[in-house]
């Protein structure tokens, strides 16, 4: 089927489940962006992941909504160690922390990625990746060391001299 007709119509559960056996079969690795969708087809991708990565900011409104996620997360059956929490556009002075975060949640913070305006926006502008325009940009050296979470299936990351853990 010709992809521009899948993206033209609803899918069906079945359809992401075929998508995923597909996919698996060519790739070591699949990430899917299901952005705030609470869809049969998105709760399909949740029970068959392998892992779970739940992203929030560190602001009431986000954890809220991540707290929300966690419920449904709990009500399809599905195991919180498959869950990595992600603390993006983390910074000194954010209204919640860490230790905050991980209380409300009931969930361990498995990662965070500094908060990088200047070189997410210069690197939007310009149509090029984040490490293309500045290597050393805290929100490149993050995701590197998130990919561990990824490729080798842990469950938190230690991120040296990261602003505001305690």
């Amino acid at each position: 089927e010709d992809p521009q007709d899948l993206a033209q119509k609803d899918l069906r559960s079945a359809d992401v489940q075929h998508l995923l056996d597909l996919l698996r079969e060519a790739y070591q690795y699949i990430l899917l962006d299901c952005s705030g969708a609470l869809d049969l087809p998105t709760m399909t991708a949740l029970r068959d992941a392998d892992q779970i990565w739940l992203i929030c900011t560190p602001d009431v409104l986000s954890i809220r909504n991540a707290w929300r996620r966690l419920r449904l997360v709990d009500q399809l059956g599905i195991s919180r160690d498959r869950v990595r929490l992600v603390v993006n556009r983390w910074r000194v002075g954010a209204p919640l922390t860490i230790d905050k975060i991980e209380e409300n949640l009931e969930t361990p913070v498995a990662g965070q990625i500094q908060e990088d305006r200047n070189s997410a926006e210069q690197a939007a502008t310009r149509g090029v990746l984040i490490r293309e325009l500045n290597s050393n940009s805290p929100i490149h050296l993050d995701i590197i060391r998130n990919v561990s979470l990824l490729t080798e299936d842990s469950t938190r990351v230690d991120l040296p001299g990261a602003p505001g853990v305690t």
